[in-house]
C-alpha cells in the first residue's frame, strides 16, 4: 500500500510539473508576434494565456499565400488580399509546443481552418505543421509598431524570409587581425619564414572552427577567405574562394574582391593564367602579372567584382615599375 501511494504521488507530481511547464510555455508565447518578410508584416498574431497553459487570440494574414523552402530562407509568393482575421485557440500541448488551431469564427471547421505547433525558437518563436515535417517553419518575431499586416504586398512578387543574422566569431576575428597585421604595416620588419609558420597555425585553427560549425556570419566567411588565401597549396586557395562566395551570398558585397583574388591565385598555382588580374609578382626585378588571360572577362565583370579594369591595372603596373626604376638609379 505504501509503495502504491509513493507511485501515485510521483505520478501526481509529474502531472503537476507537466502542467506548470506547459503553462510556462504558454506564458512565454503570450503577446504579439509577427511574420515579417523584407520589412513588412505578412502575419500578425496576438495571444493571451489563461494561466493554465492554454492560449487564445487572433491571427491576421492575407487570404492567400504560398510558401516554399529555398537556399536563402523561407520563400513566399502569390500573396493576395483581403486581410482576414482568424480565431486562435489551443487544442493541446505536444512535443514541447502548443498545438493551436486558427479558424474562421463563423465556420470553425471550414476549409480555411489551419493547425500549427507554436513553440519558442532562436530569436523568437515559430509556427510549424503538426503533421508534415517537410514543410518549412514560419519564423515569428516580436513586433515593432505599427502592428498591422502590410496591405501593399504584390501578388506577382516573391518575398523571402531570411534567417536571423548570426553573430560573428570573436576568435576568428582575432585570427584575421593577426593575419593582416604584418601585411598592412609597411614599417614593420617582417620575417616571412616566421609568418608562414604562423599562417599555417591560423589556417589549422580556422579549419577546426569551420568543421565545428563555428563559422556562420558573412564577416566570418570573409575573414576565413583571407586566412586561407595566405596558404601554400592550390586547395587552400580553392577553399578560400569558396568561403568568399558564401560571404557574398550572405550579404558581404565587398567579398567579391577576395573571391576574384582567390580564383586568380588558384589558377596560377595550378599552372593556368589568372583571369581578373589581381595577382602581381616580381620576376627579374620587374613587377608583372604573370600568365594572364585578359580576354576571358570583360571589364564590366571586373568592376562588379571590385577589381580595377585592365587599363587601370596597366597604369598601376607602369607606376610600380617606374617607381622601382627611380629608386635604383
Amino acid at each position: 500500500m505504501r509503495s502504491f501511494l509513493r507511485c501515485l504521488l510521483a505520478l501526481l507530481m509529474t502531472a503537476q510539473w507537466a502542467l506548470l511547464a506547459g503553462a510556462a510555455r504558454a506564458e512565454e508565447l503570450s503577446g504579439a508576434w509577427v511574420w515579417n518578410v523584407e520589412g513588412r508584416n505578412l502575419m500578425v498574431i496576438e495571444l493571451t494565456s489563461d494561466g493554465e497553459g492554454r492560449l487564445a487570440g487572433t491571427l491576421k494574414r492575407p487570404t492567400a499565400l504560398a510558401t516554399s523552402s529555398g537556399g536563402n530562407g523561407l520563400t513566399v509568393s502569390g500573396v493576395e488580399g483581403p486581410i482576414v482575421t482568424r480565431r486562435v485557440e489551443t487544442i493541446t500541448r505536444r512535443d514541447g509546443a502548443v498545438h493551436i488551431a486558427a479558424f474562421d469564427p463563423d465556420d470553425p471547421s471550414g476549409p480555411t481552418r489551419r493547425e500549427y505547433l507554436l513553440s519558442v525558437a532562436a530569436g523568437g518563436a515559430e509556427l510549424r505543421s503538426p503533421v508534415d515535417n517537410r514543410l518549412p517553419p514560419i519564423p515569428l518575431i516580436r513586433p515593432r509598431p505599427p502592428l498591422e499586416v502590410a496591405a501593399d504586398l504584390d501578388p506577382q512578387a516573391t518575398y523571402v524570409t531570411r534567417p536571423p543574422v548570426p553573430a560573428s566569431n570573436a576568435e576568428l576575428a582575432a585570427l584575421f587581425e593577426a593575419d593582416q597585421a604584418p601585411r598592412t604595416n609597411p614599417d614593420a620588419t617582417v620575417n616571412w619564414s616566421v609568418i608562414s609558420e604562423q599562417d599555417r597555425a591560423r589556417r589549422a585553427r580556422t579549419r577546426e572552427l569551420l568543421d565545428g560549425g563555428q563559422i556562420n556570419s558573412a564577416d566570418d566567411y570573409w575573414r576565413a577567405a583571407f586566412i586561407f588565401q595566405h596558404g601554400d597549396r592550390p586547395e587552400d586557395y580553392l577553399l578560400a574562394h569558396s568561403l568568399a562566395v558564401v560571404a557574398v551570398g550572405l550579404g558581404r558585397q565587398d567579398a567579391t574582391w577576395i573571391a576574384a583574388a582567390t580564383m586568380d591565385r588558384y589558377l596560377q598555382s595550378t599552372g593556368q593564367p589568372q583571369i581578373y588580374g589581381t595577382q602581381f609578382q616580381i620576376r627579374d626585378g620587374e613587377t608583372t602579372q604573370g600568365d594572364f588571360n585578359r580576354e576571358l572577362l570583360p571589364d564590366q565583370v571586373r568592376r562588379s567584382s571590385n577589381v580595377p579594369t585592365l587599363a587601370e591595372q596597366a597604369r598601376s603596373l607602369d607606376e610600380i615599375n617606374a617607381s622601382s626604376a627611380a629608386e635604383t638609379e
